[in-house]
């Protein structure tokens, strides 16, 4: 049966490359019957490479949608400017990490919608997510793999344990009619305030926090 699929991405224009070849990927294996409609929270993209991404129609029909944000929103929000992967140390995001944050509200005609990083790779269909039931759920997502031990005491900083789990936020089906009501915006800068001192994994840790019941 053909769906009418939701999907949205968060990138500024640093990422727009990656943001591209996950969009890319994502069209390959989509159904052909089903209406791909993306929605892009934009961190300052600039117009080539709006250009650029909209020639990826070029590999089937698809809408999208440029959504500017605020930068001021979550200016004060902390960012690590770095991270290390293996060993490497790797430039971090910016503020526009936060953005997925603002989904729910900027999206108020929407009841339901795919998130996905810049930088995922969609190796199939994407409409096999897009069936999952989340009825009375705020989100669908992953569990990330234990922290290690010495982790916990910055967990329980932000009132969390290595002993329940802790969803990774690169992936998730999200129920935005849920999420209005519990977890509106001024809620995320509220975490952030709080406890924004001992953050991990930036905006990961604020949907952790609020979601953890």
């Amino acid at each position: 049966m053909m769906e009418d699929i939701y999907i949205v991405f968060a990138s500024d224009n640093g990422y727009a490359q990656h943001l591209s070849v996950s969009i890319a990927s994502l069209l390959k294996n989509s159904s052909p019957e089903d209406t791909i409609n993306i929605f892009v929270l934009d961190g300052g993209i600039s117009e080539e490479n709006k250009d650029k991404i909209e020639s990826l129609k070029s590999i089937r029909p698809f809408q999208i949608y440029f959504t500017s944000v605020d930068p001021s929103i979550f200016s004060h929000a902390p960012i690590q400017k770095t991270h290390t992967v293996g060993g490497k140390v790797y430039k971090s995001f910016n503020s526009s990490a936060y953005n997925r944050l603002l989904i729910a509200e900027q999206y108020s005609n929407l009841d339901k919608i795919i998130y996905l990083d810049s930088d995922i790779i969609v190796q199939g269909n994407i409409a096999s997510l897009w069936k999952e039931e989340c009825a009375g759920y705020a989100i669908g997502a992953v569990e990330t793999p234990i922290w290690p031990d010495e982790f916990e005491q910055r967990l329980n900083a932000l009132t969390l344990t290595n002993k329940n789990p802790y969803f990774n936020s690169g992936v998730m089906l999200m129920n935005l009619k849920v999420l209005r009501e519990i977890l509106p915006v001024q809620k995320s800068l509220d975490i952030i305030k709080e406890y924004g001192g001992s953050f991990i994994c930036h905006d990961q840790d604020v949907l952790n926090i609020a979601l953890k019941e």
